[in-house]
């Protein structure tokens, strides 16, 4: 799945592009994870 590929390489990136990039993939993601997922990627992210 491409959204994957996007959080895997938002995980990678450093700083603000890694921000960016990982709301942008867990906004592709939003309707089809449950929330409690999307929240723990996000709190692992940043």
């Amino acid at each position: 799945m491409r959204a994957l590929d996007v959080l895997r390489e938002a995980a990678a990136m450093k700083d603000q592009a890694r921000t960016r990039g990982g709301a942008l993939a867990l906004w592709v993601l939003r309707g089809h994870c449950p929330d409690e997922w999307l929240v723990a990627f996000w709190d692992a992210a940043v």
